[in-house]
């Protein structure tokens, strides 16, 4: 019996290894998730604000110039 459960401490213990790697891979994944998101966004509300003529396309072109990514 303290065979099996050496052997179950040391397959948890390798678990929690494996996982801690991959958590910073989850959280850099969700950042970027979210930076695309919030950008897609605010392009979206630009081409909007040019739409229904609350900008100019002077005005738009210097917000656009000024988020060069």
């Amino acid at each position: 019996m303290p065979k099996l459960f050496s052997l179950h401490v040391a397959i948890m213990e390798q678990s929690q290894k494996d996982n801690s790697k991959y958590t910073w891979l989850k959280k850099i994944g969700l950042a970027g998730f979210l930076f695309f998101l919030v950008k897609g966004i605010l392009w979206l509300v630009l081409f909007a604000l040019l739409a229904f003529g609350f900008l100019d396309e002077t005005t738009a072109e210097k917000i656009k110039n000024f988020f060069v990514f």
